[in-house]
């Protein structure tokens, strides 16, 4: 696995004007739902390429059950049971074709969050998949740098 890289949370964390009973207010997320740090590299038990990302107060690893989305497809997203965070995306890179890996692997994976986002309707959850997908806008070309020479 690479080393983390640093996101810029208060830049990711952008307030959201809502109206909650009649009156026009700005939320933002919680600062433990947005990952302060992401990374990539190839699993050598599962032989995938794995995003993983980082929170606030969380050790390298969830302290948490992790359930799989879209276990048959090519890409695989891992959702802390009682957090809702999206901890790790999974790549099954040889169906996706590494060699179009920059256009193939990241509209896969943001198709994938896209879909996850969906299922999980309440806002709260939709706020979270949102911010990790612009953490793979703001870093997804140095991840694919390490799937490329890590394949």
């Amino acid at each position: 696995m690479s080393t983390w890289l640093r996101l810029n949370r208060h830049k990711m964390n952008r307030p959201l004007r809502r109206r909650i009973k009649g009156a026009e207010v700005t939320v933002f997320l919680s600062p433990y739902d947005v990952p302060e740090a992401v990374r990539g590299g190839v699993d050598m038990s599962t032989g995938r390429f794995t995003i993983q990302f980082k929170y606030l107060g969380c050790s390298e690893d969830p302290d948490e059950p992790l359930d799989a989305e879209a276990e048959d497809g090519p890409v695989v997203l891992r959702v802390g049971r009682n957090s809702h965070r999206l901890y790790r995306i999974e790549l099954d890179t040889e169906s996706l074709g590494v060699d179009r890996v920059e256009i193939r692997v990241l509209k896969a994976v943001d198709d994938a969050i896209d879909d996850l986002s969906k299922r999980r309707q309440r806002p709260p959850n939709r706020g979270r998949y949102d911010v990790t997908r612009q953490a793979l806008v703001e870093r997804g070309h140095d991840l694919v740098r390490e799937l490329v020479g890590g394949v």
